[in-house]
């Protein structure tokens, strides 16, 4: 008897908990398709599923224990090597639209150059940020993970 209240205390904490509903936040569908995130998202499948063709040739070789040809693992790493090489120019398209650099200096834009051009932080910059963030994170430590990143998105 003792046992059946057990399970039916455990059933009735598992329906007492609401599922959260999962939220999948997504780029502007313009925005993707300016920055052509699908053509860099289109050629990092296709270089995943080349190392994994040649994972898979090595496990086969391994487990028949023979010894592979040479020019087929030629031409399989070249075929990485496109893949990888025509990552990387899609990314430099993509980082195009991310990147600042002055095409004229002036009087006007001189003044703020140099933080626009930094990849740090001005020191005042890092200690207003600091102290943001320390604002945003008191009292968080206890709270479970959950709690956490709703309290952040909240905020």
């Amino acid at each position: 008897m003792a046992a059946m209240e057990g399970v039916m205390s455990q059933d009735q904490s598992q329906q007492q908990v609401p599922a959260q509903p999962v939220v999948v936040e997504r780029l502007n569908q313009a925005v993707v398709q300016q920055l052509n995130l699908e053509a860099v998202k289109t050629r990092a499948i296709s270089l995943f599923k080349a190392i994994s063709r040649i994972l898979e040739d090595f496990d086969a070789y391994s487990r028949t224990n023979t010894t592979p040809k040479w020019q087929d693992i030629l031409g399989q790493y070249s075929m990485v090597n496109l893949e990888l090489f025509n990552i990387v120019d899609e990314i430099k398209k993509v980082s195009k639209a991310f990147v600042v650099h002055p095409k004229n200096v002036n009087a006007e834009n001189a003044t703020i150059l140099p933080v626009m051009l930094s990849s740090k932080l001005l020191p005042e910059m890092e200690m207003d940020d600091n102290s943001k963030r320390e604002q945003l994170l008191l009292g968080m430590q206890n709270l479970p993970v959950p709690s956490q990143i709703e309290k952040l998105r909240v905020t």
